[in-house]
């Protein structure tokens, strides 16, 4: 399977995860499928790390892992949407993917 497929795939696993638990819908299992997820995700990264055959290719993947690490830990916090008139407004006010800063 191509790892970069596979890796993109459990991105949008782990914002579909992440959206249900600020929404509060079927909370259990999003966060058991999110850390699922987030340790798939951290593993094929490890294993793609291996694989570089040359060093601009592991540099490549050096600014993944550090955009990695920052991204893991804004999807491993719970958004608190107590305070926000609905989910949605709570979801698009507290959390901007790290990949979409400049």
């Amino acid at each position: 399977m191509n790892m970069a497929g596979l890796q993109r795939s459990l991105s949008q696993r782990m914002v579909k995860n992440y959206l249900m638990l600020g929404a509060d819908v079927r909370v259990d299992a999003a966060q058991r499928q999110l850390q699922e997820t987030v340790e798939h995700f951290d593993a094929s990264q490890k294993a793609l790390a291996g694989y570089a055959p040359t060093a601009e290719i592991k540099a490549a993947l050096a600014k993944v892992d550090a955009t990695w690490a920052v991204h893991r830990q804004q999807v491993e916090a719970k958004p608190e949407c107590s305070t926000w008139p609905s989910p949605g407004v709570c979801l698009r006010r507290t959390w901007t993917p790290s990949w979409t800063k400049p």
